[in-house]
């Protein structure tokens, strides 16, 4: 008998060369899939995207603005600050 002993290491770096070949190949599968896909579209004009509804682009405010003194303000509203005169 020719291999009567396999070492487990040489098993494990088999079995983990054949999973990223077959990673490889099924990403090299997909990636030529869409190409074609969409090659396939641009000839028949068919546009994928002519059924999808398209929301408004949305614009994020900051609640914190600096007022023209420099403090740091809630929703952009001046701050103002009241200072009182202690009496004795």
């Amino acid at each position: 008998m020719l291999l009567s002993y396999i070492d487990p290491s040489s098993v494990s770096i088999l079995v983990t060369s054949i999973a990223g070949i077959a990673v490889a190949v099924s990403t090299t599968v997909v990636i030529l899939w869409r190409r074609a896909k969409k090659k396939v579209a641009n000839v028949l004009h068919i546009d994928e995207n002519a059924g999808k509804e398209v929301e408004d682009e949305l614009k994020l405010v900051d609640e914190t603005a600096e007022s023209g003194n420099g403090e740091k303000t809630d929703a952009g509203e001046a701050k103002t600050e009241e200072k009182t005169e202690e009496t004795v």
